[in-house]
């Protein structure tokens, strides 16, 4: 009986053990289990990251490419207007006229958008029934007109005055001629009412009266188009947002593919707090804008837009794709230097003010400041330091 107590025991002995040895077999399995599970974690989240990295140089390519996409369809309607504006010059005018319309096209080409659209209308006709009575001094009225013209637009934007006081030297010459050019007037008021825009607050009310006469003399729907335009921007320095908005709407009536009335009026839609109309008219924009500096523009008043919507991270990214188009642009380093600073991005930021004050200092462009609302206001002057810089 003892003997069979002792066998029973060592039997369950015995057991015991295999039990203990099978747990620890198991605990051991379990655990190169859980080390094979970390090991395909680790390498799946490596692949992710992996991914995630291709994506994001994926998407970066896939912008860059869009914007070039978009800057060869730019300069593509760009070279379409011009060979338009050729053609129409090279039916209507002698062959010593399309000589000088050549040399204009050229000029036009190489210009920015404000010179380009003033050497796209130059007058080339003026009086010929007294260049038949009296060529030489129809000739010396020809040369001179022409001559204050092109050297007016030149400085239309870098020296305004001096672009507003020839543009009224070839008024006076235009009202002394025997018989008015009524198209040229037009062109002449309206060179100095763009120069009026670029000056001070006080030159507005004079802008306004020079683009009103240059309306009564023209009967050009695509200039009228131009001028409403452009008249809608001295209401908006007026502070007179409605005729303003008017006038852009009239300027897209008469012209719907002038691109920057969409510009300007979804300005002022940004600014009246229609967010989505404005954007509407930013996207139209970019989709007809003509040459690299219209596609920047629209461009970035998306930025602008981005940042009224309190989104600086989108602003940072459009100011970005802007600069691989034109890095030249006040309002786009103005707009990504507040984009910067609402993110806390310090080196950003500094870029940003640094490139701003360097282009500001030759350019004189305070035109964004009547773009801002209250507070990209305050936190463009606590950035740069200054008021309308």
């Amino acid at each position: 009986m003892q003997e069979t107590l002792e066998t029973v025991i060592t039997s369950l002995d015995r057991r015991k053990r295999h039990t203990q040895l099978s747990l620890v077999f198991v605990v051991l399995f379990i655990l190169f289990l859980i080390f094979q599970i970390n090991s395909v974690t680790r390498q799946f989240e490596s692949m992710v990251s992996e991914i995630g990295l291709i994506e994001n140089e994926f998407e970066a390519r896939n912008r860059e490419l869009r914007i070039q996409v978009d800057i060869a369809r730019s300069e593509s309607l760009q070279i379409q207007e011009l060979y338009k504006t050729l053609a129409i010059r090279v039916e209507a005018n002698s062959e010593l006229q399309r000589q000088i319309a050549l040399t204009d096209q050229v000029l036009g080409a190489g210009s920015n958008s404000a010179i380009a659209q003033f050497t796209l209308n130059l007058p080339l006709e003026v009086i010929e029934e007294q260049a038949v009575q009296e060529p030489g001094l129809q000739q010396s009225l020809v040369v001179r007109s022409r001559n204050l013209l092109v050297e007016a637009t030149r400085e239309l934007d870098a020296q305004p005055e001096i672009a507003r006081d020839n543009f009224r030297l070839l008024i006076d010459v235009y009202n002394d001629a025997t018989e008015i050019d009524s198209e040229a007037l037009s062109t002449a008021y309206w060179g100095a009412a763009r120069a009026s825009i670029n000056l001070q607050e006080s030159e507005q009310q004079q802008a306004l009266t020079d683009i009103n006469l240059a309306l009564e003399n023209t009967n050009s729907s695509t200039k009228k188009s131009q001028l409403y335009s452009d008249r809608g921007r001295i209401y908006l320095r007026l502070g007179q947002i409605s005729n303003a908005l008017e006038d852009q709407n009239l300027s897209i009536e008469l012209n719907s593919n002038y691109t920057p009335a969409y510009l300007r009026r979804g300005l002022i839609n940004m600014m009246n707090n229609e967010h989505e109309l404005a954007r509407e008219d930013f996207q139209v924009a970019t989709k007809g804008a003509i040459g690299k500096a219209n596609l920047a523009s629209a461009r970035e008043n998306i930025g602008l837009l981005e940042l009224y919507l309190e989104n600086p991270a989108a602003a940072l990214e459009q100011a970005d794709d802007v600069n691989l188009i034109d890095d030249k642009s006040i309002w786009n380093w103005a707009i990504r230097l507040l984009a910067a600073q609402q993110l806390n991005l310090t080196d950003v930021g500094e870029e940003s003010l640094t490139q701003l004050m360097e282009l500001q200092a030759t350019a004189h462009d305070n035109s964004i400041w009547l773009y801002l609302n209250e507070e990209l206001t305050e936190q463009l002057i606590a950035a740069t330091g200054q008021n309308q810089f």
